[in-house]
């Protein structure tokens, strides 16, 4: 089978995959989206090279009024560059819509882009990030990074969206953006895995977002140093990236000229590690504050949960200037933390503990046998 059709064949069966709950319903969309993908896949468009051609790389569409299934109608095929300029993309005043997609697709991608970012305000959509899942099923939606205004609320979060239920991962990062991030640039990166999704802001990890096949849902929103979505997903390794901005009512009386400022010279996507290795800083729970030189009083500290899902080899390194009780506990699917294991650390002794059992989130806790006591070391390395 050749690319193009290749390509097709996994648009439409996904599509068809989606959008099988009322598919007699909106058999006209899909339809007419693949009218859309015939005219845009071309005999040269996987392998396609990039250059500084913005249209060999992306094209554009503008979207019809009306939404099914939280889907956008599609409408037509426009030039990417007509909307997307070094300023950034626009929507103007006669569009749903504007959305830019890249024409070929990427295996656990990771991207990154340098933006401005709007402000949350009711009634519009910005998409800096959205990766869309080019072997749709019902389980499992586009992965994006958005800022988004119902009728009532507005938000800024990373998710992995189901559009008819609620059980998805998702990471409410509106509170721990940098201050400034509506009046300066700032780099905002994903990284698809096979276990789910990282989200990070300027260079740190700030969102995480596990795809389990269980209908537990557990959330740590606006979380210091990272938020955490769990919820059931199932992803696929192959995503197009592409760029969203316009207006969440269908009533073109409500629609605003709206404007992203991410420049197409200010974004890098490529094919990614499906579980790339990790060392990680353990941090106090809730905090910025990293947990090795943090001085110990009375009681116990608790690290923040380390997302361990799908990573076969876990190693905690761990000192102290006491000796104490580590307890390793792990978040299990009936929404609790559980004890996977406690023991003795000497003090002043560089300590690594080797995690053999497999686990969707973990975490220490430390309880000196004297006090005061100072945590010298604590970290984790993830291997597959």
């Amino acid at each position: 089978m050749s690319s193009e059709a290749r390509i097709l064949d996994m648009l439409k069966t996904g599509l068809g995959a989606y959008l099988s709950v009322e598919a007699k319903r909106i058999a006209d969309i899909v339809g007419k989206q693949e009218e859309i993908i015939r005219k845009v896949i071309g005999k040269d468009i996987i392998g396609l090279p990039y250059t500084y051609n913005l249209d060999d790389v992306f094209i554009g569409l503008k979207a019809l009024p009306g939404r099914q299934l939280g889907i956008v109608i599609p409408g037509s095929i426009e030039p990417a560059s007509k909307y997307w300029t070094t300023n950034g993309l626009k929507c103007p005043l006669d569009a749903m819509e504007i959305s830019v997609w890249s024409r070929r697709t990427f295996k656990y991608p990771k991207v990154a882009v340098v933006a401005k970012l709007p402000p949350p305000e009711v009634g519009a959509l910005y998409y800096p990030i959205s990766l869309f899942n080019m072997a749709y099923s019902e389980f499992g939606g586009p992965i994006e990074f958005h800022s988004y205004g119902g009728s009532n609320y507005a938000i800024l979060a990373a998710g992995c969206w189901r559009y008819w239920d609620y059980t998805y991962p998702v990471a409410v990062v509106q509170n721990i953006l940098p201050t400034d991030y509506n009046t300066a640039y700032h780099t905002y990166m994903m990284k698809v895995n096979k276990w789910g999704v990282e989200f990070f802001i300027d260079g740190r990890l700030r969102g995480v977002l596990i795809a389990t096949q269980t209908e537990l849902r557990y959330r740590l929103d606006n979380a210091l140093p990272y938020s955490i979505g769990v919820g059931y997903a199932v992803l696929n390794s192959e995503f197009a990236f592409g760029i969203r901005i316009g207006n969440v009512s269908e009533n073109p009386a409500d629609w605003k000229e709206r404007l992203i400022q991410i420049s197409p010279h200010y974004v890098a996507i490529g094919d990614g590690d499906p579980c790339p290795p990790k060392a990680l800083h353990l941090y106090v729970s809730g905090s910025d504050n990293r947990l090795a030189n943090q001085s110990i009083s009375s009681g116990s500290i608790t690290s923040h949960p380390i997302p361990v899902f799908g990573y076969s080899k876990k190693t905690i390194y761990f000192m102290a200037s006491q000796s104490g009780t580590l307890e390793i506990q792990t978040f299990t699917l009936s929404n609790k933390w559980r004890t996977y294991d406690s023991i003795s650390i000497p003090a002043n002794t560089f300590y690594a503990y080797k995690m053999t059992g497999d686990a969707v989130l973990a975490r220490v806790v430390f309880t000196p046998s004297t006090y005061p006591a100072t945590i010298n070391e604590a970290e984790v390395v993830l291997n597959e």
